[in-house]
């Protein structure tokens, strides 16, 4: 949408903001899913870094879906008397901005994968399965979150 604005202002289709951006879905995130990973790992680290990039999830998703359109919707209203290429470079660098913001959570992806790919070399017994937090791929990833997340966890007490 942004692109369309920015090379065809004139031509460009004003039912689009309607829609604006599609919006991202935080129900891909699933609670039970989290629940069995805390059994397997003994921490809520997951659902504690879960919670920061859903947080951050929603606001981006706001500025994307809401805050973009609206500023395009105003200018084309005569609502905002900025420059046609002001709204589109400051629409640009904001979501330049918010997809460096995201690569912060590269490390619950990755501690993700690497749990995945364990659980993924062996069918565990019930033993294995109340064993597993004492793997190193659990250790390492409850170390490596509560790391990556710590300025986030301050605020309460890390998970364990």
């Amino acid at each position: 949408m942004l692109k369309e604005y920015r090379d065809s202002e004139e031509q460009f289709d004003r039912d689009q903001l309607t829609d604006g951006f599609t919006p991202l879905s935080g129900s891909n995130f699933h609670r039970p899913a989290h629940h069995r990973l805390r059994t397997l790992v003994q921490s809520n680290v997951f659902w504690d870094a879960y919670q920061v990039a859903l947080s951050f999830h929603h606001s981006a998703n706001a500025v994307i879906v809401k805050e973009i359109p609206h500023a395009i919707r105003a200018k084309l209203s005569g609502g905002v008397d900025a420059p046609h290429s002001e709204i589109v470079s400051r629409a640009y660098d904001e979501l330049a901005k918010l997809h460096r913001e995201s690569e912060r959570f590269a490390p619950l992806l990755s501690a993700l994968q690497a749990i995945a790919s364990e659980l993924e070399q062996e069918n565990l017994s019930f033993k294995q399965v109340r064993t597993f937090h004492k793997r190193k791929v659990a250790v390492d990833a409850v170390k490596d979150l509560n790391t990556a997340f710590a300025k986030d966890f301050e605020k309460h007490e890390p998970a364990p």
